[in-house]
């Protein structure tokens, strides 16, 4: 369909590296459930509801700190559990920010480029 050269690799490179995001979208999938234990495991439903409030907004883990008195459980092994956890999901999901997310972005926006120059878009 397309005779421009550089336009054939870079719908190339765009396959694979979507391929990669999507393999990567696979593996985050696997967290949910251990998410899901830890929330059913740590807050009652109130304080759930309040935790989400906060965290679409302007927050951060730190502010849980405060907090802890609330929580189903007094178990600190459990709690440091889902600290940790917490902090290997953000660190994890900075590492996909910067090895999938913006790689993808940045071929798709020079694919979008080429077709705009090949095809005459504005």
């Amino acid at each position: 369909y397309f005779r421009n050269l550089k336009l054939k690799e870079k719908i190339s490179d765009y396959d694979n590296v979507i391929r990669t995001f999507m393999l990567r979208q696979e593996i985050e999938l696997t967290y949910v459930p251990s998410s899901v234990e830890f929330y059913m495991g740590l807050f009652n439903y109130d304080l759930l509801m309040e935790y989400r409030s906060k965290f679409h907004g302007p927050s951060s883990l730190d502010s849980l700190d405060t907090e802890l008195k609330n929580l189903i459980t007094k178990d600190t092994v459990y709690i440091n559990r889902f600290l940790n956890f917490c902090y290997l999901r953000k660190s994890n999901w900075e590492q996909r920010i910067r090895a999938n997310i913006n790689p993808t972005l940045a071929i798709a926006r020079e694919l979008i480029d080429i077709i705009k120059k090949e095809y005459h878009f504005e």
